[in-house]
C-alpha cells in the first residue's frame, strides 16, 4: 500500500505567460488541442482508417456479388456469387434472349476440409490489434502532451525560485551599502553582494529562455501556431489514488494475446490444408430454348439437369503446406512465448511504479522539511549579515542552499504528478 500525504500538503502552481488573453488553458484543454490538430495524432488516425480499409476490402470479398449485363441482341443475363468461406462459394446466372430463350445455372462448390473464412479472420483480427496499437500509440501521444506540459510548469516554478534568489539579494545588496556607507563592513561585501546578484539574474535569464523554449516544444506537440496566445493553469494536490478497475488489462498485453489468436486461427487453416483435397462440386442447370412456331402449335424446347461431382486429389510426398504447418507450429510458440513476456514485463512495471509512487511521497515530505529549514535558516543568516555578525559569503551559502532546496521541492512535486498519470498508464488506464 502507498502512504499517501495528507491533503493539507498541497502546491497550488499556476503560471500565465501574458501573451494576449488571459483565459487560462488546463491541462485536460491541451489534450483535447493535441488530440484533435497534433501532427502525431493525425498520422495515427491515418493509420488506423488505412487499416479499416483493409478490413472493408476482406469483408467485400464475403458478400454477394450481383452483375446486369446486356448486350445488342437484346440478351440480357444476371448473376451473384457469393463466397462463403475460404473454399466455398455459391453461384446463380440467369441468360434470357429476345426471343424467349432462358438459361439458369446455380453451382455450390464445397471443400470438405477447408471450410473457413482465414481472410477474413486474420483482417478483423489485424484491425483489432491496429485499433490497440491506436489506443496505445494515442495514450503514449498523450503522455508526452502531459509531460511537456508539466515541465512548461516546472520551468515556470524555477523562474518564480529565481526570481526570489534576485529579490532576496537586492534586499542583502541594500543592507551592505548601507553598512559600508556607516562604517560596518568593508567594501569586499558589497561586492561580493553585486557579484552574487548579477549571478542570481543570469540565471534567471537562462530559464527564462528555457521556459520560452519549453513552451514552443508544447505548442508545436499540440499543434497550435507558435502566435497563438497561450496562458497554462494546473493546480497540483496530492490525492488518494483510487483502486485500479478490474477490467484494466495493458493494451501491450491485448495485442500479444490477440497476435496468439491469429497464430492459432493461421495454424488451423494450414492442417485444415494439409489434408487431401476432397472437394464436392453440385450444379444445377435450365435451359429453355427459344419458341417456334410449327403450323398452329407453339413448341417450347428445354431440358433440366442436376450434375454433382466428389473430386479426390492426394499428393505422394510432403507438400508445401506441410513445411508451412512446421513454420506456423513454431510461429504459435512465439507467440505464447510473447505473451508470457509481456505480462511479466508488465507485472516488474507495475510493481516499479508502486515503488516509485512511495519513494516519492516520503521524498517530498523530507523535501518539504528541509525546505521550511532552509527558509528559516536563511532568515537566521540575513539578520546575522545585518548585524555584521556574518560575512557575504556566508549569506550566500545561506542563500543558495533556500534557492536549492525550493527547487527541489516544487521539482519533487511536478516528479510526482508525472508518476501519477504514468501509474494511469502503466496500469493499462485511459489517460
Amino acid at each position: 500500500m502507498i502512504p499517501h500525504l495528507p491533503q493539507t500538503l498541497c502546491l497550488s502552481l499556476m503560471f500565465v505567460l501574458v501573451c494576449g488573453s488571459l483565459q487560462a488553458e488546463t491541462l485536460q484543454e491541451m489534450l483535447d488541442l493535441g488530440v484533435k490538430q497534433g501532427r502525431t495524432a493525425g498520422l495515427h488516425r491515418a493509420e488506423l482508417h488505412k487499416q479499416q480499409a483493409v478490413l472493408g476490402a476482406a469483408k467485400a470479398g464475403f458478400k454477394p456479388k450481383f452483375t446486369v449485363s446486356s448486350d445488342t441482341t437484346d440478351r440480357r443475363s444476371y448473376s451473384v456469387q457469393e463466397q462463403l468461406a475460404t473454399a466455398t462459394s455459391l453461384s446463380g446466372t440467369l441468360t434470357e434472349d429476345g426471343d424467349g430463350g432462358k438459361f439458369e445455372q446455380l453451382t455450390l462448390s464445397q471443400s470438405l476440409f477447408v471450410h473457413n473464412a482465414i481472410e477474413l479472420a486474420r483482417a478483423r483480427a489485424r484491425w483489432a490489434i491496429a485499433q490497440i496499437q491506436y489506443e496505445q500509440s494515442m495514450e503514449d501521444f498523450k503522455f508526452e502532451v502531459i509531460r511537456k506540459f508539466y515541465e512548461v510548469l516546472r520551468s515556470e516554478e524555477r523562474v518564480k525560485t529565481l526570481q526570489e534568489s534576485v529579490d532576496r539579494w537586492s534586499t542583502s545588496l541594500k543592507f551592505a551599502e548601507v553598512k559600508f556607507e556607516l562604517g560596518a563592513t568593508n567594501k569586499i561585501d558589497v561586492l561580493n553582494t553585486q557579484v552574487n546578484q548579477a549571478q542570481a539574474r543570469t540565471g534567471l535569464l537562462e530559464e527564462q529562455q528555457a521556459l520560452q523554449r519549453r513552451l514552443d516544444e508544447l505548442k508545436d506537440l499540440i499543434g497550435v501556431p507558435m502566435t497563438r496566445p497561450v496562458t497554462l493553469q494546473e493546480s497540483l494536490e496530492f490525492t488518494r489514488l483510487e483502486t485500479v478497475p478490474v477490467d484494466w488489462v495493458r493494451r501491450e498485453v491485448r495485442i500479444a494475446r490477440f497476435e496468439k489468436r491469429l497464430a492459432e486461427a493461421n495454424l488451423e487453416d494450414a492442417d485444415a490444408r494439409s489434408k487431401p483435397d476432397v472437394r464436392l462440386d453440385a450444379t444445377y442447370r435450365s435451359n429453355q430454348n427459344s419458341t417456334l412456331v410449327l403450323g398452329n402449335q407453339i413448341i417450347n424446347t428445354g431440358n433440366e439437369e442436376i450434375i454433382g461431382a466428389v473430386t479426390y486429389n492426394f499428393q505422394l510426398g510432403r507438400r508445401a503446406e506441410d513445411f508451412r504447418m512446421d513454420q506456423l507450429q513454431q510461429d504459435l510458440i512465439t507467440a505464447n512465448l510473447r505473451l508470457t513476456d509481456q505480462e511479466l514485463e508488465v507485472q516488474r512495471e507495475q510493481r516499479d511504479i508502486f515503488r516509485s509512487l512511495a519513494l516519492k511521497e516520503q521524498a517530498i515530505l523530507t523535501s518539504r522539511e528541509a525546505h521550511d529549514q532552509a527558509r528559516e535558516s536563511y532568515s537566521f543568516s540575513l539578520d546575522a549579515f545585518q548585524k555584521g555578525i556574518i560575512s557575504s559569503l556566508d549569506l550566500r551559502d545561506s542563500q543558495e542552499k533556500l534557492t536549492r532546496a525550493r527547487d527541489i521541492y516544487t521539482g519533487l512535486l511536478i516528479d510526482y504528478k508525472i508518476e501519477s498519470y504514468r501509474y494511469v498508464k502503466v496500469m493499462g488506464g485511459t489517460l
